[in-house]
Order: C-alpha cells, then structure tokens, then sequence
C-alpha cells in the first residue's frame, strides 16, 4: 500500500496532550479541514508546517506574524495560509484550534490520516 499523501500522524510531532475528556465529540468535520490545509503545504520548502498547521499556528510566518522577519511600526505583515488568514501569528477562524491539546483529538486524527491509503496494482 502507498500513501495518498506522504504526511503521517508521526511527522506532525505534536506535544503530548494535556488534557482528556471531548470524547464524545465528533471531531471528523474539523480533522477533514485540518488535513485539507496540511495537504496545501505538502512539498514546500515550510519545514514542520503539518505541525504547526494542527496547533493553528500560521506556517507562513511560523507564528511571528511578521511573514518577511521585520517588525515595522509593530505591525502585522503575514497575510496567512491558503484559507486562513493570520491574527498575531495564529490561524484565525480555523475549527480545530486548540484541539491538538486533548487525547481525543490526537486519537481521531492520527486514525484518520491513517485511513489515507490506497491499494497500488
């Protein structure tokens, strides 16, 4: 079996999680959008982007808000991902920030991306 992407659960190298519970929740909604914006980065040059993009965090400006490394005027200069913009370094608007810190979470993501194969003849 290949992998339809190459990212996998392990490559995220996400912390820890802190903290349990949400187990009930359905999280597929969030996981499908958080695995399209991992897709996006697939290839590029954004090192640790899979991960960062899971914590929420900008892969364009690695969380600095300043996508050129210069704080002119203290001003924000990343325009963020492909369906987020940046506010101060974090995606705004994604579904799943902050998720990555629960057990249950991590759990449906890592099985999902798991799902991500397809038979090769």
């Amino acid at each position: 079996m290949d992998n339809i992407y190459r990212t996998t659960f392990e490559d995220l190298e996400l912390p820890t999680p802190t903290r349990t519970g949400m187990d009930t929740i359905d999280f597929s909604e969030m996981i499908d959008d958080c695995i399209d914006n991992i897709i996006q980065y697939e290839g590029t040059r954004i090192g640790g982007s899979g991960g960062s993009i899971v914590m929420a965090i900008c892969p364009e400006c690695c969380g600095n808000s300043c996508a050129d490394a210069d704080y002119e005027n203290g001003e924000d200069s990343c325009n963020g991902s492909y369906n987020f913009d940046c506010d101060q370094g974090e995606m705004s608007n994604a579904s799943w920030i902050s998720l990555y810190k629960y057990e249950s979470f991590q759990n449906a993501l890592k099985a999902r991306m798991a799902e991500r194969t397809v038979v090769r003849t």
